[in-house]
This record gives structure tokens, sequence and C-alpha cells, in this order.
């Protein structure tokens, strides 16, 4: 499906109910797709692409799609752009679910601002990223690929990120001995990250513990974590809880806080945790 003109394409309901299996190839600038199943299905050299990239665009936004790739044969591709293409501003692939496929997400060799590669979930792949350059890529959780990021000669420290994953067992490959990768801040799913990388990668200071579990649901901090600013800004309440009289039951509250890291610093660090909680019970009819 060729979308040639600037437009949203959404899906009301969702992934689960909305399947495009001819895979997007986007020639056009302020282009969202967002919601759908996508099947791999747009030829791009030798591979089936989900979502393809053509040269010269700015403000694509790709967002919270599954992109699936278990039924096809060959050479797939989740998302991809095209080789030394320009993309001068706004490319962002997020919140997308991309696995199945013998590459998540092909950045290639580009020019223009670097991509924002976010919150995706990637699995099941030969390579979760490859040929990483030129981007952003954080708060993405890597699991069950062959590798979760490769890259090679064009990767360049001054145009891409990477920091603030999850690589669960997963491996970072450097192809290149001319140049460094740099992977700090990351959680590899143990604190022996030495056997997750190939070449020469730098991955310490690494991360002590997973980004995830935000308090209520949130991160209202904006800072990528769940820590006690959290419970400043959102505070907790349970309403109506279900007490059944004369029933002879009891109901625990717990509650759970998840600091960063010990590599990730907050005001909270080495100090002590304590919180005022106001709990009102209400008796039901006597029994």
């Amino acid at each position: 499906m060729v979308v040639n003109k600037s437009v949203t394409i959404a899906s009301t309901g969702g992934p689960s109910v909305t399947t495009v299996g001819v895979g997007f190839q986007i020639a056009a600038n302020s282009v969202t797709i967002k919601g759908f199943k996508i099947t791999p299905g747009v030829v791009s050299g030798n591979a089936l692409t989900a979502v393809y990239l053509n040269t010269g665009l700015t403000n694509i936004t790709v967002s919270f799609n599954e992109i699936d790739g278990s039924s096809i044969s060959g050479t797939t591709r989740g998302i991809e752009t095209i080789y030394n293409g320009s993309y001068p501003n706004g490319i962002s692939f997020d919140h997308n679910k991309i696995h199945d496929a013998t590459t998540g997400i092909y950045t290639n060799p580009h020019s223009g601002n670097p991509f924002v590669i976010k919150y995706n979930e990637i699995y099941n792949t030969v390579a979760g990223i490859g040929g990483l350059t030129g981007a952003d890529v954080q708060f993405n959780k890597f699991y069950d690929n062959s590798e979760a990021v490769g890259a090679d000669s064009s990767y360049s420290a001054s145009t891409a990120t990477l920091k603030n994953n999850e690589f669960l067992g997963d491996m970072v490959k450097n192809y290149s001995s001319g140049t460094t990768i740099v992977a700090e801040n990351n959680w590899w799913g143990d604190f022996n990250p030495s056997d997750q990388v190939s070449g020469n990668v730098d991955y310490s200071p690494y991360a002590g513990g997973p980004f995830i579990g935000f308090i209520n649901g949130q991160d209202s901090w904006v800072n990528g974590f769940a820590d006690l600013e959290d419970f400043e800004r959102s505070i907790v309440v349970v309403g109506n809880p279900d007490l059944l009289p004369g029933g002879a039951t009891y109901h625990t509250l717990k509650m759970g806080v998840q600091l960063d890291g010990p590599t990730t610093s907050n005001t909270f660090m080495g100090g002590k945790v304590g919180m005022n909680m106001t709990v009102t019970m209400g008796q039901g009819p006597a029994q």
C-alpha cells in the first residue's frame, strides 16, 4: 500500500482486530500509521517489509502497531529506510511490537536528525535493530533475538543514542573495529553484561534493574523511571474496596515501590523512604 499524501491512518480497534497484509510504503511527508497489525508486504531489495520509508521524508510516525512476520518466509523487515536516504526531521517509531522478522528496524546509513526509536518491544528476530546509525534508541525491550542491536562502520556515537533499554539476554554486536558502540545505562537482565556484547562495546555503567513499574501506571515525573517523585505527583487512591459484611474475609493493601537502579541517581538515593498513609474503612451492617 503506497501512502502518497499527508494523512493519519489509524485503526479504531487496534492491532488485535485490524490487520494490513500488504505493508505500507510511505511516500509523503506528515504521515502517521497507528494501531494496526501489519504483515510485511512491500518489496525492498530482497526483503519484504511492513513499513518502508522513501527518501526525503519529514514528520513520519509509526506507533502502537504490531508488526508480525511469522507467516512470511524469506527475508523480512519490520521497518526500513532507504540506504543513504535523507530524512531531515521528525521520524519516530514508538510503542510498536515487532516480532518474527529477519530485522525488526533497519535504520541504514542516512542523513538528517536522528530517528526516535522508543518504547518498542522487539523479539524473535535475527537483529532487533540492524545497522544502527542516526537514531535515539531508548526505553525499548529486546528479548529472544539473535542480537538486539548490530552496528558497523556507519555507526557514530555523535548521532546514535543507545541507553535505558532492556536487553534480556540478547547481544549488542559491533561489526566494526574502528569505533566503539556506547551502550551505557542499559539493563542487561543481570549484573554481568560482558557475555552479551561482541566487539568494542562500552556497556559500563549499566543499570541495576529494569525500567518498568510506573506508579499508578504512569510516569508522572516524565523521567522514564518509577521513583518516589511519582508518589509525590500522583497520589495512590483506592476507592470502594470490596469489603464484604459478615463474610469472615479480610483484604490486604499491598504497596510496592521501585526505585531507580543504583547507576541512575535521583534525589532519594541514600536516604530513607517515608510516607504518610491515610486509610478510611467503612463497616458494613451488623450481622
